[in-house]
């Protein structure tokens, strides 16, 4: 249920608000994205994105660690770090769903991230978190591709579909791609894994 209801609020606010209401919520710059952004890539791809973090006063203490870890000055992550999620006030379900959603999820990575530091050297502790909301437009053949193959920065990725499959997964021993079905449970362990 909370996946369908981000999935069907998502949908209604990137398919149907016009670009006044989307650009009220608009994110400034690419740094760190909080509110509405059209996604562009190496090529123009009609991706419309809608992403949220931790409904927070003060978000930037959720990278600040990072960032003093690796010794980068307060002055060139303060400012991005520190934006707060903004929510179209025209789409009123749109908030629920998405931070419904965010905590279910902010949850399940903090386990796994928990499993992880359990067994390894890493120390994830308060990380922090995101939430992506996206609409893609149609593609004109079965096989035009969306996006160049890729490996996600983040240690832990949740992704819901809708009816339309299209992550696949790379497996370098095998040099194969292997389409990921809608539901799968089996995942393998101890595996990096790249996505088209």
């Amino acid at each position: 249920a909370l996946s369908a209801n981000v999935l069907r609020e998502g949908r209604i606010f990137l398919g149907e608000a016009d670009n006044e209401v989307k650009s009220r919520v608009e994110t400034i710059d690419s740094s760190q994205k909080r509110g509405f952004y059209r996604f562009s890539g190496t090529r123009d791809t009609g991706v419309q994105c809608f992403n949220i973090g931790r409904e927070e006063n003060h978000p930037e203490k959720f990278r600040k660690a990072y960032f003093e870890s690796i010794d980068s000055p307060t002055e060139l992550w303060i400012e991005a770090s520190s934006r707060r999620n903004k929510w179209p006030k025209e789409y009123p379900k749109l908030r629920p769903a998405c931070l419904d959603y965010f905590n279910f999820a902010h949850q399940a990575a903090m386990s796994v991230l928990s499993s992880i530091d359990m067994a390894s050297t890493l120390a994830h502790g308060n990380a922090d978190s995101e939430l992506e909301v996206k609409l893609y437009p149609g593609v004109s053949t079965a096989s035009e591709e969306r996006f160049r193959d890729h490996v996600d920065l983040t240690s832990v990725s949740l992704l819901i579909q809708d009816k339309i499959a299209g992550l696949e997964l790379f497996f370098e021993d095998s040099n194969q791609w292997v389409k990921v079905g809608m539901q799968t449970n089996d995942m393998p362990h101890g595996r990096r894994y790249s996505s088209t």
